[in-house]
């Protein structure tokens, strides 16, 4: 589990890092996942997400993919999305 700032700053250094030329070779060390292994959302500044909340979020995006609650960065909301899904819950 990791923590960003912004959902850029997550890509920049996932697809234009020196990280990205280990991401090239992960076939070489990692089989591949028959399900999601990644979530990505909000959470409110000065709170850290817990380790439970992530599972939580991870299985929820493996049972009803991707939406405002948890995401991927493939299909990502904005903030005021997730607003929005929070009110329509």
């Amino acid at each position: 589990m990791s923590v960003w700032e912004d959902i850029v700053s997550s890509i920049d250094f996932t697809y234009k890092s020196m990280h990205l030329e280990i991401f090239k070779r992960k076939q070489e060390w990692f089989s591949k996942m028959r399900k999601m292994h990644m979530a990505i959302w909000y959470f409110e500044n000065n709170v850290n997400p817990s380790v439970e909340e992530a599972k939580l979020r991870l299985e929820y995006i493996q049972n009803r993919g991707s939406t405002a609650y948890a995401f991927i960065f493939k299909q990502r909301f904005n903030e005021t999305e997730l607003l929005k899904y929070k009110i329509t819950q």
